[in-house]
């Protein structure tokens, strides 16, 4: 009988076992672990992913940089994963870039009217929107200043004040023929503006402050007009005349500078040659005046100008004298000019609020009356500082209480004289008015020359002598404001006939 060995005995055995056991597999890591440890580790291939846009962009390849030197895997010739034994060579996806997107289109408006030929390259419909009606050709007056200029427009009966900083604004006032108050006299070689213009200008202060004086008389013009939603473009036209009484057109004057305006609510823009762009025989300076002469045939000598059109010029330069003048209630005027076979008619209104007749024959200019230059040879006398036998100073006056026509000659000296000249003074509430006509004789011009678009050289002046005491005439006002003596025809400004 085998004897069993005691219990403790086993679990001796079994321990010897565990040690022995967990020794060897200790061993066995550590010498795995440094076998790997000193092997070479093999080389990662990254994987080439393909370059393909997604929807809705474009692929941008990067540029080869040093660090993306990497070569892509060779495609494999063999496939296990296909039936064949030669697998199809694979393009890899080619990133075509999708075209970009049409801009979105601007929806242009159409008009109904179109735009006048004349002026599609000034139109702009983001700044006037569409044609508000067709073009047209209106009448309109049209007077610079130092800095802008004052228009009104027949078709709208509207007028607007453009100053030089592009600012400008519609007159809401209307003239009620009231007489024009006046802002003193006004500087040399500078006007008061007259009528409408002046009413305003003389009422309203920003108006003087923006603008200043007037540089030269209100004209008439026509004008090519077309309105648009949101302003109008405006250009002078060239035609013979726009109106039902065939008023005179200043825009066919040699001396006239084209205007072309474009107004619009936020500014205004003006299109006009330089002033050396004149027409070549312009031989006066445009602020000297340019004034149209048309042809009447039915002018009565009464004093009563009512057969006369509505084309009054000012004459309220005042040239001598300032320091004498109060106001256009102590000497201002205006006055118009037409032609005929037999001479020129002269229609003159005078404000004067106290009338002295003064005396008759070459002392009549110590009175009160009127003085008229006339230059028969228009482009010699361009630069002529003094008068010459083709220069003529006539002088008018009316006699006490307005009852006598008188008239005499100064110049040429070869010619001084009395003459006879027919025509009628009234009495007015604030002055008087004259009516007179000068035979072409007296400046020796035949009328065989006569003709539309012929020129001469003019200048119209009122004496004022409220003193019967004083030796000679206290104030002179002209239509030229360059006037300064009586003998100078570069000074005077310029008469067309019509």
């Amino acid at each position: 009988m085998r004897k069993t060995p005691p219990n403790w005995l086993i679990w001796v055995l079994a321990g010897i076992v565990l040690v022995i056991f967990v020794g060897f597999s200790a061993g066995l890591a550590v010498t795995t672990f440094r076998q790997r440890a000193s092997a070479p580790q093999p080389t990662r291939t990254p994987l080439a992913l393909p370059t393909a846009s997604r929807p809705g962009r474009t692929a941008t390849r990067p540029a080869a940089t040093a660090t993306a030197a990497i070569s892509a895997p060779a495609t494999p010739t063999t496939s296990t994963s296909l039936p064949t034994s030669e697998a199809p060579t694979r393009e890899p996806p080619t990133a075509t870039p999708l075209p970009s997107p049409p801009p979105t289109p601007t929806a242009e408006r159409a008009c109904t009217l179109p735009v006048a030929p004349e002026f599609t390259e000034l139109f702009d419909a983001q700044v006037l929107g569409c044609p508000a009606a067709d073009v047209a050709t209106v009448w309109g007056a049209w007077e610079t200043f130092e800095h802008g200029a004052m228009l009104w427009r027949s078709d709208t009966d509207a007028a607007y004040v453009l100053f030089d900083d592009g600012r400008w604004l519609e007159i809401a006032e209307r003239w009620d023929g009231s007489a024009v108050t006046g802002r003193g006299a006004p500087p040399a070689g500078l006007t008061a503006p007259q009528r409408g213009f002046g009413w305003v200008w003389s009422r309203r202060d920003d108006v003087f402050a923006g603008l200043g004086w007037a540089t030269a008389a209100e004209r008439g013009f026509c004008a090519a007009v077309q309105p648009f939603e949101h302003g109008f473009i405006l250009r002078s036209s060239a035609v013979a005349s726009c109106t039902a009484d065939n008023l005179y057109n200043f825009a066919t004057s040699p001396a006239w500078l084209p205007i072309t305006l474009i107004v619009y609510p936020a500014g205004w823009s003006e299109t006009r040659p330089a002033e050396t762009a004149r027409v070549s025989n312009t031989v006066r300076p445009l602020e000297q005046g340019v004034f149209a002469a048309p042809q009447l045939d039915t002018i009565v000598l009464d004093g009563y100008p009512d057969e006369w059109p509505d084309a009054w010029q000012p004459v309220t330069a005042v040239v001598e004298g300032a320091n004498n003048w109060t106001g256009e209630a102590d000497l201002a005027g205006e006055f118009q000019v037409a032609w005929a076979p037999t001479g020129i008619y002269l229609a003159v209104r005078v404000t004067d609020d106290v009338y002295q007749p003064g005396p008759d024959g070459a002392e009549m200019w110590r009175g009160d009356g009127l003085e008229i230059n006339f230059d028969r040879d228009l482009t010699d006398d361009a630069d002529a500082a003094t008068s010459d036998a083709d220069d003529y100073q006539i002088g008018l006056s009316y006699g006490p209480n307005l009852a006598l026509m008188r008239a005499y000659r100064w110049l040429p000296f070869a010619t001084e004289g009395a003459l006879t000249v027919t025509g009628a003074a009234i009495s007015t509430i604030d002055g008087y008015t004259v009516e007179a006509l000068i035979p072409w004789q007296v400046f020796e011009v035949p009328a065989t020359g006569l003709a539309p678009g012929r020129a001469f050289g003019f200048n119209l002046a009122l004496n004022d002598n409220d003193d019967a005491a004083a030796a000679s005439q206290q104030t002179v006002a002209a239509s030229s404001p360059a006037r300064t003596t009586y003998d100078n025809p570069s000074q005077w400004g310029e008469l067309v006939l019509q």
